[in-house]
């Protein structure tokens, strides 16, 4: 990675995040997609995804805005529109620092956005990560632990219990 300057990487992780993002919504089974009116929409290089029937900012997002092309009010314009229009009163923009134009920030304000908490987004090399010893293990679970899996991510993250079916 050392020939990728902090812009590029910071570009990277912004458009690895939306684009999972997308694609977790894009890939959700249509018997919890159609009722909850799942979306994922690209603008410009931006995406913006939601969950109306939750209407929750977790799900509810604008993101990448101003990285991949500079932002223009008129592009942000349309995902409030987006969300809006669905009935979403809950939302957020995650915003980079590198996102451009820097009146990205003062648009945002203009349309009653606060800043909140920040995401942390961290990278390293793809040299073998360091072996360390510990109790600590990954496991995959299968349908079986859903309910498990769901006792403790939903509240976690504040998912009305609806979630529980995706």
């Amino acid at each position: 990675m050392s020939n990728l300057t902090p812009e590029k990487i910071a570009a990277l992780n912004e458009f690895g995040e939306a684009e999972a993002q997308a694609n977790y919504f894009l890939c959700a089974p249509p018997e919890f997609a159609r009722p909850f009116r799942l979306e994922a929409k690209r603008f410009g290089s931006m995406w913006v995804t939601m969950i109306p029937e939750f209407d929750h900012p977790l799900y509810n997002r604008i993101l990448g805005l101003g990285m991949g092309e500079p932002a223009t009010e008129s592009i942000l314009d349309e995902a409030i529109s987006f969300l809006q229009n669905a009935g979403c009163t809950n939302y957020i923009a995650q915003v980079s620092p590198l996102a451009q134009p820097a009146q990205c920030l003062e648009w945002l304000a203009a349309h009653g956005f606060k800043p909140g908490r920040n995401w942390a987004k961290v990278y390293r090399g793809n040299e073998p990560a360091p072996a360390i010893s510990t109790d600590l293990r990954v496991e995959k679970i299968g349908r079986d632990q859903a309910d498990a899996f769901a006792d403790v991510v939903l509240p976690a993250f504040d998912t009305p219990s609806a979630g529980r079916r995706w």
